[in-house]
């Protein structure tokens, strides 16, 4: 079907809003990438900087654009601070790649502060990526054991966390 065809049969109501984040970069493949939008209209996301570096953002349902970037983050091409998952507080939990390549898992609480996230039970080996982030404040993701292997995880509010073998990797986490 057209896309002419397929966009007559949407409701009137939607609208589509396009932004860049200050200091996204125009060239290929830089720019900026928005990722998770929450119930009251505030969006998390990367963009990428003319040197290839990622930086986190979060824009407010009032167009309010605030960037960040994870304490440890590196700030070379292919280094920086990825947000994956903001909640309706407007927690947001992702990760950052530091100038050595590990890539650590960090929450941003809606105050800005940022707690970088540490997963006993995962190995020294510190590559460990955050991709979702609920109401309750439940964050899951991937992380590698002692072995070396990926694992999944799930870490409470409170820090406590949960590894599970399979599958190997959390993508989304419900309010349930």
């Amino acid at each position: 079907m057209p896309m002419d065809q397929r966009s007559s049969a949407l409701p009137a109501s939607i609208m589509f809003d396009t932004f860049d984040a200050p200091g996204a970069g125009g060239g290929f493949t830089q720019g900026t990438y928005p990722l998770s939008i929450n119930s009251v209209g505030s969006v998390t996301g990367y963009y990428l900087d003319a040197n290839l570096a990622y930086h986190g953002f979060l824009r407010t349902a009032d167009a309010t654009i605030v960037t960040f970037d994870a304490p440890g983050a590196g700030f070379s091409a292919r280094q920086g601070t990825t947000p994956e998952s903001i909640n309706r507080e407007g927690a947001i939990a992702g990760y950052y790649s530091d100038s050595t390549g590990a890539t650590r898992g960090f929450i941003r609480t809606p105050d800005g502060l940022f707690t970088t996230l540490a997963i006993p039970e995962a190995s020294d080996d510190p590559y460990t990526f955050p991709y979702c982030i609920n109401d309750a404040g439940l964050v899951v993701g991937k992380a590698h054991d002692s072995s070396g292997n990926w694992v999944g995880f799930l870490r409470a509010a409170g820090g406590q966390n949960l590894v599970f073998d399979f599958p190997s990797q959390a993508w989304s986490v419900n309010a349930e």
